[in-house]
């Protein structure tokens, strides 16, 4: 006989708005007939009770209580590549609450790079550092500004390759290709790079929106390519690299609504649309509290940051990653008209710390928002599926 808690038995009576919410604190793809969905989230609260077994053909995976997570979270870009490294100590008192959830990860890395310029430095790619792309750019002057670039990822800045000209002195740009030859190579090279270093358990990848009315974004085989390198490595070097996890995160399901960044619960059928300006500010605006929130800062002058009961983190002991975050936080306050108070970090720093700047918060923001999140679906189901329906009742609704 089944127990009350088991899925089983209460997933069907629930209506199919509860189990859409449910798929929605869990990750899972929320559209579809009722019977679909309850297929959809058994079977995924059946697999986060079991030891995880490698299985290609299966998208969601929980984590391995007995072995220490480390998750490597790549928000997709050619130029304006992002990944955030997060580590979860194996379950008992290091990884998990008394209730049984994740304790906050450990932030251990946290960069933006330029695909292109990364793999061209031989050394740069056995060695993750503060690129020149976390460093303020000189400023463009307008007729410079007036040249379009070619290729996706444009408005980056990133400047094409030189050759000689036609015998008069001259130099001569040339296009840079984006071929799938070249970035073929160039995805063997970057994941290579990151397996070495970071040796990662889960690699959750950005799935991206394609568009077809003329505006910039990475192409869809750059995004395959990844995929098809890991597999390749997966399959060609076997061992511990054979049984990581390689999984696409829509950021549809990623970005929370706005409510539940204000640290309330939204009524689950009033839907507000949000403009694509103000989704990025409120992600960046998530990751700015929850560092200060992580450092022992207020967020604004008249009152503490908190984590709105979301999963928080904890910077790793690495001096890199203190400046990272320190020069996140002193973009996102100046963006905000406030003034940074006195940081107090733990971390080792370095004279390079004072003169790191970083231009662009989108992408950092995404991919830590990317790992945190993919975590607490993890939360949401393990507990669901020890616990039963009762852990989440008041976020469901009726």
């Amino acid at each position: 006989m089944a127990s009350p808690t088991s899925p089983a038995i209460w997933l069907p009576s629930l209506k199919v708005r509860q189990l859409q919410r449910l798929a929605s604190l869990t990750g899972i793809l929320s559209s579809g007939a009722k019977s679909i969905l309850i297929e959809r989230l058994y079977q995924n609260l059946h697999v986060s009770t079991q030891q995880p077994v490698h299985n290609v053909n299966q998208e969601e995976c929980s984590i391995d209580d007995k072995k220490t997570a480390s998750i490597l979270s790549i928000d997709m870009g050619i130029r304006n590549l992002a990944f955030a490294h997060l580590v979860v100590p194996a379950a008992g008192r290091a990884g998990r609450t008394k209730s049984g959830e994740f304790k906050p990860p450990i932030l251990r890395a946290w960069y933006r790079l330029a695909v292109p310029s990364f793999v061209s430095n031989p050394d740069r790619a056995l060695n993750f550092n503060l690129e020149d792309e976390m460093r303020a750019k000189k400023k463009i002057t307008k007729d410079r500004k007036s040249k379009p670039l070619n290729g996706p990822d444009a408005s980056s800045g990133c400047d094409s390759t030189h050759v000689p000209g036609n015998g008069d002195g001259n130099k001569v740009k040339q296009k840079e290709s984006f071929a799938p030859k070249v970035y073929a190579a160039h995805a063997y090279t970057l994941m290579s790079s990151l397996l070495a270093t970071y040796k990662p358990t889960h690699v959750l990848i950005e799935r991206q929106r394609f568009r077809s009315g003329g505006g910039s974004t990475v192409p869809e085989w750059t995004i395959r390519m990844l995929y098809a390198v890991l597999r390749a490595m997966q399959q060609e070097r076997k061992g511990e690299i054979a049984n990581i996890v390689v999984q696409g995160v829509d950021p549809q399901r990623a970005f929370p609504p706005k409510g539940k960044l204000m640290g309330s619960l939204q009524t689950p059928n009033v839907s507000k649309k949000i403009s694509s300006s103000r989704c990025k500010q409120i992600k960046i605006d998530r990751i700015g509290e929850l560092l200060s929130s992580c450092i022992g800062l207020d967020a604004d002058s008249t009152a503490s940051t908190g984590t709105g009961g979301h999963l928080g983190i904890i910077l790793g002991d690495d001096g890199q990653i203190h400046e990272v975050v320190k020069a996140y936080l002193k973009k996102w306050k100046k963006l905000k008209g406030g003034k940074l108070s006195t940081m107090r970090t733990s971390g080792a720093t370095t004279d390079n710390s004072q003169a790191l700047e970083i231009e662009k918060l989108d992408d950092l923001a995404d991919c830590l928002l990317q790992g945190i999140t993919w975590l607490e679906w993890q939360n949401t189901l393990q507990n669901v599926a020890r616990h039963g329906f009762d852990v989440v009742s008041s976020k469901i609704g009726d």
